[in-house]
Parts: structure tokens; C-alpha cells; sequence
């Protein structure tokens, strides 16, 4: 899981340097007589994450001090769980005898996909103050903490950023039985991630460009801009919307990886030798209620799918004989090696698997 210790406000959260500590551990009485106290949330206003909002300021905490005893200061954090009794926590170290922390929209997306909360889905997000003696010198014995008595709750749904598809003649120039090459409606190159907060990845066979055909081109399109031309190709390296398009000197297996966050691009050659290959995969568990068959996508023997599958709330993974794939996300990830994905949120997805990687993605309809 990351640390979650980043993005927080410039204000509140500076930390303080430990100057104000005695080092004269004879002067130091630890006597823990008060935890934090007041502990107190600006606005009961619900928070929904998007990138939009990403650098916002969402909620600002306040406590009043602990008190460890004489000549000795406190320092605190902000602790996140999902549960009552904080049995999984995330934390933001606030600092040295600060007594408010402003945390951004950024962070609380970052501390719900951290806890294995669902994303689009309302949650409620427990918060308490821990604090802990600042006495330089001496790390024996352990230096008890304190906890704020009481919580605060905020609501947040969370998010992943947008999905990125493929597009373009990388599979052919004239593709029988499928869309034209270049329709702007084709969810179905959506890219996989290794999980809902990394860059956008795909691991295929393409094909090298043909400057007859026209075959061998890609470029990129947001989830929003299905149905428009506004397109991605690359620069310099770098994703732009005046880009050109990606052409492959010559066919094969390749790794791309991309991002709308920091405009990134990569295209590297993957070696597929030796893969095994499998005449079949399925996806079973309660949250398909039984199996679902998928099908082999035409351009690539290690690509699966299967369109407009209703799921509930609950678990799935993806076999082939002995072979099992499962991953602890949704609803981007990698397979884990054991497990099962947990369907967190109902509904029809386009599903995408690749037994190449383990890489599986469901796109919402």
C-alpha cells in the first residue's frame, strides 16, 4: 500500500522541527495524563473525488493538545480507517505540535483505494488523532501513544481516473467482423491497469505499419471523448493532442504504457516466446452467478473478453483448466496468484483479460 503522506496543505501540514524537545532525558517526567481532545471536522459536507478536485483542500481537522507530561511535546497524525474499532488504518503525519491539518480530495481518493473501498460508491471514512512523545535520545522502552476519544466521520466516494482506449489500424487496416479501424465508438481497446491508481498499460501483439495499407497505426482516446475526434498521439515522447501517430517499425509483442496524468509514453518490445496458449478461459464466482464463456480476440490469441456481462456485488476469477487468475482490486488489476477479484459495485461491464500478464479490466457500460 503507499504512503499516504503527500499532496497535504502547505499550512498545516509543514512539519516543525524537533528543536523544541528536551535531550536532557533527566528532565523528562513521561506522565500521560490527556489525549487529544475537541477533535473537531470543518464541514459534514459529503466529498466526491474527482481529478477536477484533486489539489482541493476537502476537510480540515482540529484537536486540542495532548499532554505527555512535563517538558515534553507531542506529535501527531491523522488516522483513517473503515472500521470502529481502526483494526486497518491509513495515516497522515501532520507534525510536531500542530494542532490542524487541512487534507485534499487527493489524499481521501488515495486512503479509500488503500482500504479496499469501493470507487463510486458513498462511504463513510472514521477519523481519530494519534499522538505521540517527541523525546529525543531514548527509544526504550516504547513510548506509549495516545488517541483522540472521539471520532470524526467524513463521506467520500472515490475514483479512478477515466479509462484510456486504443485506437487506430494496429490490428488492421479493414477489420472483418468489427468495427472500422478508427471508430471512435470502440470501448473495446480499452488499456488495463495494475490497479485503479496506476498508468494505463497494454501488453498485445501489434502490427507494424504499412504505409500501403495503412495498417500499424495507434493513437489514443479519454473515456469522455469516445465519439468525438479529439485524440491523443505522441511528441517528443510525450502524449499530445497534436501528436502523431504511434507506427510500429515491424509487428510483434509490445508494452505500451501511458498516462493522462503526466503525459507519458512508452512503447517497449515484450517477448512472448514459450507463453503458454489456452484454447479456452472462463470467468466464474457469485458475482457473475455461474460461468461466463469468453471469447479470443481475432488480432490476439492471448486477449479475452466478454461484452455487456451483468454482475452483482461479490467474487469472480479467471480459469482455464488447472490455470487460475484472480487480483485484490477493482475494477482494474493483476492477477495476485490467489484470491478472487471482489465485484464491488453491480452492474453491466464489458469484460478484458490477458493471460499474457494477468492484466483484467471491467469497463463499466
Amino acid at each position: 500500500m503507499k504512503n499516504i503522506i503527500r499532496n497535504l496543505s502547505a499550512v498545516c501540514l509543514t512539519l516543525v522541527a524537533f528543536c523544541s524537545c528536551d535531550t536532557d532525558l533527566d528532565n523528562i517526567v513521561l506522565a500521560p495524563t490527556a489525549a487529544p481532545g475537541n477533535f473537531m471536522v470543518d464541514t459534514d459536507e459529503p466529498l466526491v473525488c474527482s481529478s477536477d478536485n484533486a489539489a482541493d483542500t476537502a476537510f480540515v481537522f482540529s484537536w486540542t493538545p495532548a499532554d505527555f507530561g512535563r517538558n515534553v511535546s507531542s506529535a501527531y497524525s491523522l488516522q483513517f480507517s473503515a472500521s470502529a474499532d481502526f483494526s486497518e488504518v491509513q495515516e497522515i503525519v501532520v507534525g510536531n505540535g500542530l494542532l490542524e491539518a487541512g487534507v485534499t480530495s487527493d489524499n481521501l481518493n488515495t486512503i479509500m483505494h488503500s482500504l479496499g473501498m469501493p470507487m463510486g460508491v458513498p462511504a463513510d471514512l472514521l477519523v481519530r488523532v494519534k499522538a505521540k512523545p517527541m523525546v529525543l535520545g531514548s527509544s526504550t522502552p516504547a513510548l506509549p501513544e495516545l488517541y483522540s476519544e472521539s471520532t470524526q466521520s467524513v463521506n467520500v466516494t472515490s475514483y479512478a481516473m477515466a479509462p484510456f482506449h486504443l485506437l487506430g489500424s494496429m490490428f488492421g487496416a479493414w477489420l472483418t467482423g468489427d468495427p472500422y479501424a478508427w471508430d471512435i465508438n470502440n470501448y473495446r481497446y480499452v488499456m488495463f491497469r495494475d490497479d485503479p491508481l496506476a498508468k494505463d498499460t497494454y501488453t498485445g501483439h501489434f502490427l507494424g505499419f504499412d504505409p500501403v495499407t495503412y495498417e500499424g497505426q495507434i493513437k489514443f482516446q479519454a473515456d469522455g471523448d469516445l465519439g468525438t475526434y479529439t485524440q491523443y498521439g505522441v511528441t517528443d515522447g510525450k502524449l499530445s493532442l497534436t501528436g502523431a501517430n504511434v507506427e510500429p517499425a515491424e509487428g510483434g509483442y509490445y508494452t505500451i504504457t501511458c498516462s493522462l496524468s503526466d503525459m507519458s509514453f512508452s512503447m517497449v518490445p515484450y517477448d512472448a516466446a514459450g507463453a503458454p496458449e489456452y484454447a479456452a478461459v472462463s470467468m466464474s464466482g457469485s458475482a457473475a452467478g455461474g460461468t461466463v464463456e469468453l471469447e479470443q480476440a481475432f488480432y490476439d490469441t492471448h486477449i479475452w473478453f466478454a461484452d455487456d456481462v451483468r454482475l452483482s456485488e461479490g467474487d469472480v476469477v479467471f480459469e482455464s483448466g488447472s490455470a487460475t487468475w484472480a487480483g485484490t482490486t477493482f475494477p482494474y488489476g493483476k492477477d495476485s496468484g490467489s484470491g478472487a477479484i471482489s465485484v464491488t459495485k453491480a452492474g453491466t461491464y464489458y469484460v478484458k483479460f490477458c493471460d499474457l500478464t494477468g492484466h483484467y479490466v471491467f469497463y463499466e457500460k
